[in-house]
Parts: structure tokens; sequence; C-alpha cells
């Protein structure tokens, strides 16, 4: 939701909100179609007319040329708008940047490292002894940052709300 509203015009956010139904409709899409396939769990599979639907509505939204959703436009575009934010209120650039790019690394790896991939361990950074941590920082420092900056944004577009004005932050 932070990321649909974070701000900019009207078509910024309708197009960012196109993204997301993009995203929603497509992995839906791959879900019905996997479990179309199902021999035992034969209750799972949706009605033909529900996959027709889904599948024209993903086709309609390609064909209009809405870009592919990934998480990490996500993390980027909504760091970038609290960044802005925490400038407008006095945090230098420097400082304000730097939370942005943890966030992207933050993300990535951590990510990465959930999924069980062996990429992450190759990344650089601060590493323990035992180079469980492949980040600047720990899980917990890294998993604050990102709540600490959610945090943030979601009390920028809340007060912006409650104030009935630009929801912009």
């Amino acid at each position: 939701m932070i990321y649909v509203l974070l701000g900019g015009s009207e078509d910024e956010q309708y197009a960012r909100a196109r993204r997301v139904a993009l995203n929603e409709v497509s992995k839906y899409v791959d879900l019905l179609k996997q479990a179309a396939g199902f021999s035992d769990l034969k209750r799972l599979k949706a009605p033909e007319d529900t996959v027709k639907a889904m599948t024209g509505e993903r086709d309609r939204l390609q064909a209009a040329g809405v870009k592919n959703l990934h998480d990490t436009d996500t993390i980027k575009e909504s760091g970038n708008a609290v960044r802005a934010a925490l400038q407008a209120r006095g945090i230098p650039l420097e400082q304000s940047k730097a939370v942005v790019e943890q966030l992207q690394w933050a993300w990535n790896v951590w990510s990465g490292m959930t999924h069980g991939l062996g990429w992450p361990q190759l990344a650089p950074g601060d590493f323990t002894e035992d180079g469980v941590y492949p980040l600047p920082g720990s899980w917990v420092s890294d998993y604050h940052a990102m709540a600490a900056v959610t945090s943030i944004a979601t009390a920028l577009y809340g007060q912006a709300l409650i104030q009935d004005t630009d929801p912009s932050l």
C-alpha cells in the first residue's frame, strides 16, 4: 500500500497500482496453471472461467505496457520516498541516502539467504568469525533498519491522511 501511494502525481500512483495489479494477477495465474495439472488435489483446481478471466486481465495489463514489478522496485522506490521525507525534516542527504542503500542491500542479501541461495555468502560486508552475517551489521540491526524505515513511511503517510493533504512523502 505504501508503495502505491508513496507520492508523486495521481498518474504516478496509478501506474504503481497497475504494476502491483499485474504482479498479483500474474502470480495468481501461475498458481492456477500449476493447480490445473494436479492429479491428487483436484479440489484446488480453479474453474476454467476463473483461469480465463485472470489470464485475460494479465494479458490486458501487459498489452497496455504495464511494467513487471519486482520486490526490489518497491524497496528502492519506497526507500527513496522515505529518504526524501527525512531530507525534508533536516536529515542530510549523505545520511538518508545510506538508509536507502542499506535497505536495498539488506533486502537482497537476506532474501537470498531466506530462499536458501548460496550467493549471499559471497556478498562483501562485515563478517562474523563464522561468516554467518554477510552484511554490514547483523540480521538484528539490518532488520531493525528496515522496520524503522517502514514505520517512518507508515507514520508520514498516516499523518498526511489525517491532515487531508497530499499523501506524498
